[in-house]
């Protein structure tokens, strides 16, 4: 599945409009890029975490100089996905056996 089937699946199962569905998506993986790049690391709970490795290496180009290496991206998947996909679960429903009780603002503390 690509972006567009994403954005077309959400359209069709729930009910959007075309335009709404692909806000929703862009909105969602806008957030989550410019979380990691920020805090370099993002967890959703149930789903998985997204977490930036910077790479210490230095590398040396031909010309003689050096360059840092590139950060690296991985993607842990959470306890309730893991048991959706296995068939251990009925319901990809993210989230809800693990739900904190606490109040804090999605803003300040970025695992949401």
């Amino acid at each position: 599945m690509n972006r567009a089937d994403l954005i077309a699946t959400i359209a069709y199962r729930d009910g959007f409009s075309h335009r709404t569905a692909t806000a929703m998506v862009t909105l969602v993986l806008r957030a989550i890029a410019v979380a990691c790049r920020e805090d370099g690391e993002v967890k959703l709970r149930g789903f998985g975490t997204f977490t930036v490795r910077p790479n210490k290496r230095e590398y040396k180009l031909p010309n003689g100089t050096t360059q840092k290496g590139k950060p690296s991206i991985k993607f842990v998947a959470g306890n309730s996905f893991r048991k959706y996909i296995r068939g251990e679960r009925n319901s990809p429903d993210f989230g809800a056996e693990d739900e904190d009780t606490e109040t804090e603002t999605p803003g300040y503390n970025r695992s949401i």
